[in-house]
């Protein structure tokens, strides 16, 4: 199966409800207009197919969305590497649990040749005669190649405590090199995090940042960041960042992953997984606008 989009690479930032929300058109450029539209279309309907064959449990059917070589930190803290590896999960869940699954594709940003979606899911499913049901958030990047879509990279985490669905990574496994560009960001963040200043964190958020940290759903807004921040960071826990990329994506945009640890006493309490959407403001500075993490409800290892 093949998601094709119908005219050329768009030209400008835009956001766009997966319902079909209002797009604001740039007057004198209707191209533009018409080419996101196309591409917002077909991203849209990559996910009902993913939803589609998910229910059914064609895992196999579902292998086309991700490029050969696309990575997945899925919310059980398992790191994965490439199309195969991403089916077989798939395929995993669907045999242990036979799930279905609902997928609410909330906003996609599409900039030329890639694309941002975030959204959430829900799934029900049963284990020895007991029913079981979790869900989450969710980010994508896509990427365009000739005039197809394909998933290259994703996160996903719990919207509640990951408990015993935490399988994270196979013991001894090295963690990958850091390549992140976004240093001055993570810095910052770990500086105000680790002092205990929680308004000095949402600070690095934009206005209107989307956020799903571990075990919550979506927060709106620097403000309510700041508050949900407010809970958690008093200086006793003390966080680590370990950027691992950054895809410029131009136009003052960049996506960046990697990894987080939290310590407490030089201790290690918990670790996980993030992905980001990150914009420059007018002076430059790197905010984040949208992220998904998850987490662990145990050290590593």
């Amino acid at each position: 199966m093949r998601f094709n989009t119908l005219v050329g690479s768009a030209l400008v930032l835009t956001i766009v409800g997966c319902g079909g929300g209002d797009q604001e058109a740039t007057a004198g450029e209707p191209e533009e207009t018409v080419a996101v539209a196309d591409d917002a279309t077909v991203i849209a309907e990559m996910t009902d197919y993913f939803e589609t064959h998910y229910n059914m449990h064609h895992a196999s059917m579902i292998a086309d969305l991700y490029a050969e070589d696309a990575g997945f930190m899925a919310a059980s803290g398992q790191v994965l590497e490439g199309r195969e590896a991403i089916v077989a999960y798939f395929q995993q869940g669907m045999d242990e649990i036979s799930p279905q699954i609902s997928v609410d594709q909330a906003e996609q940003m599409v900039l030329g040749d890639v694309a941002v979606t975030r959204g959430t899911y829900d799934i029900t499913g049963e284990a020895e005669g007991s029913a079981v049901s979790y869900g989450g958030a969710f980010l994508n990047v896509l990427r365009r190649a000739g005039d197809e879509w394909q998933v290259h990279g994703a996160v996903s985490n719990f919207s509640m405590d990951a408990g015993d669905m935490w399988v994270g990574m196979p013991e001894g496994a090295e963690a990958p090199p850091e390549n992140s560009t976004l240093t001055a960001l993570a810095e910052a963040y770990e500086t105000h995090f680790n002092l205990g200043h929680p308004s000095m964190v949402a600070d690095l958020y934009t206005s209107d940042a989307k956020v799903s940290f571990a075990g919550q759903g979506w927060i709106s807004g620097s403000e309510a960041i700041g508050q949900a921040l407010a809970e958690s960071v008093d200086g006793s826990v003390q966080l680590d960042i370990h950027g691992i990329e950054t895809i410029d994506l131009g136009n003052g945009a960049a996506i960046d992953s990697g990894w987080y640890e939290n310590t407490v006493d030089g201790e290690q309490v918990s670790w996980g997984t993030y992905a980001l959407l990150a914009q420059q403001n007018a002076d430059g500075e790197w905010r984040i606008h949208w992220l998904v993490a998850n987490g662990s409800p145990q050290p590593q290892g």
